[in-house]
């Protein structure tokens, strides 16, 4: 059997993925392996299996996909924990320089200009301090964003084609 346009638009398929559908299979397709994978990070697969497959198939799909679910979520974990790590790391760098940087001692003011001065240097002492802190934060910070994100872009992928595989092989139970 084949999904085409009119079937995904009449089960309120969204505009976008009925555009890039309508692009790649204007005559409609019939499912195989092989095109569910190549096109696993461009259809929301869990809103094709929950509007095109029947209860019965529908129920296997989600068994299939508990694994792989499990397998996701345990990726996403690690990789923000990893990223909560590094991150904390960076941010008690920056409380300490900025600590640092705060309790260097004015002196005592005997009036207000000479106040109004110390204040003045001390707060370019505070923020030549806190900038260098600052970057080094954001520097670590970044690099854990990065490794989180490749972390969580690699199990989306693979995550994206467990959920194709298990859509193409539940509707091949449908024949």
């Amino acid at each position: 059997m084949k999904i085409t346009v009119k079937m995904l638009r009449s089960l309120g398929a969204c505009e976008k993925q009925l555009d890039i559908f309508e692009e790649l299979f204007s005559d409609g397709v019939e499912p195989t392996l092989k095109l569910c994978l190549k096109y696993a990070d461009t259809f929301d697969w869990n809103w094709a299996a929950s509007n095109l497959l029947d209860a019965s198939v529908l129920q296997i799909y989600s068994e299939n996909m508990q694994p792989a679910q499990r397998a996701y979520e345990e990726a996403i974990a690690a990789a923000w924990r990893a990223y909560e790590e590094a991150a904390e790391a960076a941010r008690r760098a920056y409380k300490e320089a900025t600590e640092a940087a705060v309790a260097t001692p004015i002196c005592d003011p005997p009036c207000w200009s000479v106040y109004k001065e110390a204040i003045a240097a001390a707060q370019r002492a505070y923020e030549e301090a806190i900038a260098a802190a600052w970057r080094a934060y954001e520097e670590a910070r970044a690099a854990a964003q990065r490794a989180y994100e490749k972390t969580i872009t690699s199990a989306q992928r693979a995550y994206n084609k467990a959920r194709a595989a298990a859509f193409c092989h539940s509707w091949s139970m449908m024949k």
